[in-house]
């Protein structure tokens, strides 16, 4: 008898191991990349492998790497580093080592971030394979050529050309009036209305230290949040979108007018100098807003490789007075030395806003 309740018990234990395998975060992730990651691209050009760093830029901690020819798929693209999801996490390799491939038919995600067309020009504008002047030329598009810029690193456009990807001086592109990035087919955020809260602003400069305020990063992040947003279809209310003061109950007011769905209030944090990290806050009792704030946190400690402060309740004015899931996201410290070189980067910037964008779009997947 013993040996028989042994055996039932040891076959269930299998079978509930099996489940939370099948079912485990990371094949979940694996059949969502297959569904909506919309680039790919192949390694090349390294000596030994390319390293897959823990942030975007050539500082950050090396995650393990990767040999020619290796396929990767491309999360994101923030400057000249490609998000990609490696050993059961996120890291960043370096573009210039990357042969993006071209788009599959029918793939979702946005077929650029703007329109731009050639103009300015001598006699044509070199399509460069990396983002410098002394890249590789891959051939050129004379005055008049409208091409969709996919993204920007520094004053270069990524842009598809020739069935490959290369890079073209911003310096001869003007935007085409009225263009914007193409909704994502099928984003959860198509049609939610979310409130974005650039923290701080006009006479209140919010935290300060190292060269920075608070105002102005907080304010780059909200904008480019609101760029993807709007690329995701969604409908985007922006508390402030320029250097003016906004109380904060006429902040949670703003939001509650709108009816908006969800609220982030975007901030850099301050301590003592020697604190450092991210996290993210929600009011108590709310259980939409602490899911949130969660998904929100584990995104942000992903993408920027900052160390992780948890997801809290807090008493904030914005996220109490909100009608709505609210949370304020700290990306990271503007006193702390090696936080604010990150705020500085725009690449640091970029990758903080596609990592809130990522943690709505599971909230409301």
């Amino acid at each position: 008898m013993y040996k028989k309740q042994t055996a039932v018990i040891m076959v269930f234990a299998l079978a509930v191991t099996s489940l939370l395998f099948f079912f485990s975060p990371f094949q979940e992730h694996k059949e969502a990349s297959a569904e909506e990651t919309s680039r790919t691209g192949i390694v090349s050009g390294v000596e030994s492998s390319l390293n897959v760093r823990s942030g975007a830029n050539a500082s950050s901690e090396i995650r393990g790497g990767l040999p020619n020819g290796s396929t990767i798929e491309i999360e994101d693209i923030v400057g000249n580093w490609a998000l990609i999801y490696f050993n059961d996490t996120y890291g960043y390799v370096s573009m210039n080592y990357v042969d993006l491939n071209k788009p599959s038919a029918g793939s979702s995600g946005r077929t650029g971030e703007y329109q731009g067309t050639v103009t300015g020009v001598n006699t044509s504008l070199n399509v460069r394979s990396g983002a410098n002047a002394s890249s590789e030329i891959r051939g050129s598009l004379p005055n008049g050529t409208t091409v969709e810029v996919e993204s920007t690193v520094g004053n270069w456009a990524l842009i598809y050309f020739n069935d490959t990807y290369g890079y073209v001086s911003l310096s001869y592109l003007s935007v085409v009036e009225g263009s914007s990035p193409s909704p994502v087919a099928g984003s959860p955020l198509t049609g939610e209305t979310i409130a974005i809260d650039p923290g701080h602003g006009g006479s209140d400069p919010g935290a300060v230290g190292n060269g920075l305020q608070e105002k102005d990063v907080v304010l780059d992040i909200g904008r480019r949040v609101e760029q993807k947003l709007n690329a995701a279809g969604s409908n985007v209310v922006m508390t402030r979108s320029n250097d003016v003061y906004v109380g904060l109950e006429r902040r949670a007011q703003i939001a509650n007018s709108a009816n908006a769905d969800s609220f982030v209030s975007i901030h850099a944090n301050a301590f003592n100098g020697a604190a450092s990290g991210s996290e993210t806050f929600y009011y108590s009792g709310s259980r939409d807003g602490a899911e949130l704030a969660g998904l929100i946190q584990e995104e942000m400690v992903k993408a920027l490789g900052t160390a992780d402060r948890g997801s809290r309740d807090g008493n904030f004015s914005v996220i109490r007075n909100t009608s709505m899931p609210a949370v304020l996201a700290e990306t990271a410290f503007i006193d702390e030395p090696s936080d604010a070189a990150k705020l500085r980067s725009s690449a640091f910037r970029e990758a903080a806003a596609s990592a809130i964008v990522r943690g709505l779009e599971r909230y409301y997947n």
